[in-house]
């Protein structure tokens, strides 16, 4: 009766120890037929670890025993767990011991999964505590600062000096923590499974020069040299989420500037690895020559708020989320990250990243003349990389690693009746510089050779001087085929008048005008004065209703473009952006509508740009995010005109 209602197998040895007696259910749960015990113990025994076989013999050979023994124990050959319970029977001269096993698998089971949960709990509730105390300290220390500049500022308003001092300082505590909030939202997400990727179509070359203006001037500003350099990239036009793309490479390039002392380097590989007609792997290696990490914290890495030390902490400053955010999103793109370091030498991160291939990819269909290119640059690497891309569009190249080989080879094409029509040459060289080869080719060659500047530095300030001595035009590095592609199919270079084309520097002189959609009176007045620092005249309006009324009430070509706003009363940004569209008028397709809003996340600009928008602007306004929208879009109807 007892065994037939339990799961416990009860054997039952006599007082020659001898099994005399086994439950019928040893079958089933041992897998063992009971007269197979009966008529040898030693099947079963030989079942057990010696440790426990040699327990059990003890206790059946040991007639001092009277309590109940128990034992846990596996099974060779058995994934199961068993109680083991020894029950020793006397009753005058009659000597059995009663031995049951009972199947406890799932209840071992059942009590290491709450043991699991429990630890997970309070380990959970630890890093909650952990996390709340660290992200306290960090908002307080950029709010300190706000507060305390702020008060210092109005305390001394009369000294001009010193309140642009402290108004100086209270914008850069409020970029940090700006960035503290982005970092734990976007952890957050992460955590909580909610981050959502766009796939939209996006320009690599435009990714890639954005993140070197971002970066470049940190790097210059700490004394530390940055480079990105491209090794053959033949698709441009790709399909991926670009913001995050942005995070994942800033987040490394950034800390790696951070880590590198006054007189580093910090370098950025770019190269395809592999390609489909129909999707792409990028292969992005971001090495640095500073500080490192020491070879324990390297499995650490990734986790946040991980840093490797106190001091380190406290010297270079971070949440020790940025590196722990990157590998989440580099796993959500079905990417990869790795990263080698030696303390003392520095880092290399690589970064792999799969990407769709756009079926706009910009293909270079318009015939190019042969033309005779001759690419002057100190860096080898840049000369071998600028030939091949020229190749590939059909032109005749040769390169020379000095301003002063590359006069030699002037020459001697010039004595050979064989010229060059066009030269690209880099602006910073030792010994002869740009400026000095551009001026020694002009004395050679007259006008009827076109002078195209590559550099990494900025046009603006060498674009007057450079016009001066008879440069025709500036191509940024880190170049791409359709950096060549774009001037060589100019129609000034088929007609050779194209000596005053200008490349990157938007004329923003003008005063334009545009119409600002904005519910928020302080909002709409920081960006009038962003917009009028930048040389244009802002209209506002106070919802979306009023910015359709605004727009159809005036002729076209009034505005120069639309800054719109998600959330608004009345009609929100999104509406009045779709409605403005569907109007009846040719502009109402054509002018830049622009999103200018707090909504901040990816999936928030892909609505932006479904509902019709042409970019997107997160607030708080970044000036420099401001400029390149202004540079990008509201150009676009005078150089219609034109």
């Amino acid at each position: 009766m007892l065994y037939a209602n339990v799961d416990d197998v009860f054997i039952i040895f006599n007082e020659k120890k001898e099994p005399e007696y086994v439950s019928d259910n040893s079958l089933r749960i041992l897998g063992f037929d009971p007269d197979a015990i009966t008529n040898n113990k030693e099947e079963l025994l030989n079942r057990f670890y010696d440790e426990d076989r040699n327990w059990l013999r003890n206790i059946l050979n040991d007639r001092t025993i009277i309590k109940t023994a128990t034992r846990n124990i596996e099974l060779k050959g058995s994934s199961q767990n068993f109680q083991l319970s020894v029950y020793p029977v006397r009753q005058g001269l009659i000597d059995w011991t009663v031995v049951s096993l009972f199947d406890e698998t799932e209840q071992i089971a059942y009590q290491r999964n709450l043991a699991d949960a429990l630890t997970t709990a309070k380990n959970a509730s630890q890093a909650k505590s952990d996390f709340l105390s660290h992200m306290s300290h960090e908002i307080r220390t950029p709010m300190n600062a706000i507060i305390g500049m702020t008060t210092i500022a109005l305390s001394r308003i009369g000294d001009k000096q010193k309140v642009e001092d402290c108004l100086k300082k209270t914008l850069l505590a409020s970029r940090h923590l700006l960035g503290l909030i982005n970092d734990i939202l976007d952890m957050s997400k992460i955590e909580s499974n909610k981050l959502a990727l766009s796939y939209e179509n996006f320009d690599l070359q435009e990714t890639v020069h954005c993140i070197y203006n971002l970066i470049e001037p940190q790097a210059k500003e700490k004394g530390v040299s940055f480079e990105i350099i491209t090794n053959d990239i033949r698709q441009e036009c790709l399909v991926g989420d670009p913001l995050r793309v942005n995070q994942v490479f800033i987040n490394v390039i950034a800390n790696a500037v951070k880590f590198t002392p006054r007189g580093g380097k910090v370098t950025m590989r770019l190269s395809e690895k592999h390609t489909s007609p129909e999707h792409i792997h990028l292969r992005c290696v971001i090495s640095d020559n500073g500080i490192g990490m020491k070879k324990e914290f390297l499995s650490r890495v990734f986790l946040p708020f991980e840093q490797e030390t106190a001091e380190i902490a406290q010297h270079f400053g971070g949440t020790g989320l940025g590196l722990a955010i990157t590998h989440n999103l580099v796993n959500l793109m079905g990417g990869s990250i790795d990263v080698q370091s030696e303390e003392g030498k520095g880092s290399t991160f690589t970064i792999d990243l799969p990407f769709g291939i756009s079926k706009d990819s910009a293909k270079h269909s318009e015939s190019l003349l042969e033309l005779r290119a001759l690419v002057i640059d100190d860096d080898k690497d840049t000369c071998e990389h600028a030939c091949v891309l020229l190749d590939q569009l059909g032109q005749k190249t040769e390169y020379a690693l000095s301003g002063k080989e590359g006069l030699e080879k002037i020459k001697k094409a010039i004595q050979e009746n064989n010229p060059f029509d066009i030269c690209f040459l880099d602006w910073k060289m030792p010994e002869m510089d740009g400026e000095a080869t551009a001026r020694e080719i002009r004395k050679i060659v007259g006008p009827e050779t076109l002078i195209i500047i590559i550099s990494a530095y900025d046009w603006s300030p060498i674009e007057s001087k450079a016009k001066e001595i008879g440069i025709n035009g500036f191509i940024a590095k880190p170049f791409f085929s359709s950096s060549f592609y774009n001037w060589l199919s100019d129609p000034s270079i088929k007609e050779h008048k194209g000596r005053d084309k200008e490349i990157v520097v938007q004329d923003n002189t003008k005063k334009r005008r545009v119409l600002l959609a904005e519910d928020n009176e302080f909002n709409a007045e920081v960006a009038q004065d962003f917009l009028d620092m930048a040389g244009y005249t802002a209209e506002v309006v106070g919802d979306g209703e009023q910015a359709v009324k605004a727009f159809e009430t005036h002729e076209p070509g009034y505005y120069s473009m639309i800054f719109m706003d998600i959330q608004m009363p009345v009609m929100n940004g999104l509406e009045a952006t779709q409605m403005i569209r569907s109007l009846l008028r040719e502009d109402a397709h054509t002018i830049p509508i622009v999103a200018m809003t707090a909504n901040a996340f990816s999936e928030d600009v892909s609505k932006s740009l479904n509902a019709g928008m042409n970019d997107h602007i997160s607030k708080p306004i970044d000036l420099k995010k401001l400029h390149a929208v202004l540079g990008k879009y509201a150009g676009r109807k005078d150089n219609e005109d034109k």
